[in-house]
């Protein structure tokens, strides 16, 4: 998403780069408006030889009359020019590239020497040197003020300039993904690089662009070089006035200029299952339950204390002793709130007739 915003905010810097840079020296074809087709017909240039009254339009590349004859003649003649500019486009590369190759084996070759020159090199290489020069740029757009933060961002921000864009960021992520105690570049400077690397502000780019456009129009080879270098140098301020907005939009937050960040939903409990409530749960570790014969009256969970009988007395010789009252079964279903009464004595022996 950071890559998508930074190259619509390159647009117009690029535009209004481009016109400081290569300002109009000349009155436009479309400074009063747009200009009918007859104008623009009697303005194209034509082949030399022919009269002046006879404007017949003809398609030109580069100021070069061309001819198309037929479907299969123009499908023939874009092929051909395909081929052309690959081939251009895949030799410059090779030659940039391969340049830059062979001056960084230069510079291990100089910092493996015995000191105190191999000393010296170890300190500067090709990275260090792009460093540098793009040190003030870095500044500029706020990475941070400490100084190692600085250096490192403004030597990953300069090799874009010789090795493309994606050794860098690769330099990056690997500075990123360190843990926090071993980390020199911030998320600020993180992003801020970001923006900074995306573009084709280097030198590979340049080969592309000058090697494919001199196949198509050999005959404007200086012009094509001479803005090869300049597109180059609108293309890195402009890359850099992008990661100065970045810079001034970026709060702390992760988002992207300075719109909020969703926020993630609170995590919440999850709910018992149907099957089993909380008071199933509980009653299954509490200890087993009194049987229901038990727990059908309140006595069974709290008994009352049943009346003891008094002993009897013993009777005399000759009679029988009296049966002793056995307790009420009222006593022993059904309790009473009141306290327990006192049993009843048992009624005097009657006389015997033979006494």
């Amino acid at each position: 998403a950071h890559l998508v915003s930074a190259s619509i905010i390159a647009i117009p810097a690029c535009f209004v780069l481009s016109k400081i840079l290569v300002p109009e020296t000349e009155i436009p074809l479309t400074a009063g408006g747009i200009p009918d087709e007859k104008d623009i017909r009697a303005s194209e240039y034509d082949l030399p030889g022919e009269e002046d009254g006879d404007h017949t339009p003809r398609e030109t590349v580069g100021g070069e009359p061309i001819e198309r004859v037929s479907p299969l003649d123009a499908a023939i003649v874009g092929a051909l020019d395909g081929v052309k500019m690959a081939v251009a486009i895949a030799a410059v590369l090779i030659l940039i590239l391969g340049l830059v190759s062979l001056i960084n084996q230069f510079f291990g070759w100089l910092s493996n020497l015995p000191s105190p020159i191999g000393d010296v090199f170890q300190v500067i290489t090709l990275a260090n040197i792009a460093g540098a020069l793009f040190l003030p740029f870095t500044a500029l757009t706020g990475v941070s003020l400490e100084w190692q933060t600085l250096w490192e961002s403004s030597v990953i921000i300069g090799r874009r300039l010789l090795e493309t864009a994606i050794p860098p960021y690769q330099t990056l992520g690997e500075a990123a993904a360190l843990p926090e105690a071993q980390r020199v570049i911030t998320d600020r400077a993180v992003l801020i690089i970001s923006y900074a690397l995306s573009g084709f502000a280097h030198l590979a780019s340049v080969g592309i662009f000058v090697g494919g456009t001199i196949a198509l129009i050999p005959s404007r080879r200086k012009d094509i070089s001479e803005l090869g270098w300049k597109a180059l140098f609108v293309g890195t301020l402009a890359t850099l006035m992008i990661a100065c907005v970045a810079g001034v939009f970026d709060t702390g937050d992760p988002s992207i200029l300075g719109a909020p960040a969703p926020e993630a939903a609170p995590l919440t409990a999850p709910s018992p299952t149907p099957e089993e409530t909380p008071e199933e749960s509980l009653e299954e570790e509490s200890p087993a339950s009194p049987s229901p014969t038990d727990a059908e009256s309140p006595e069974a969970e709290f008994p009352s204390p049943s009346p003891t009988a008094s002993p009897s007395p013993t009777a005399p010789a000759g009679q029988s002793p009296a049966p002793s009252p056995s307790p009420s079964p009222a006593a022993t279903s059904t309790p009473s709130p009141s306290p327990a009464a006192s049993p009843t004595p048992p009624p005097p022996p009657s006389p015997s007739p033979n006494s």
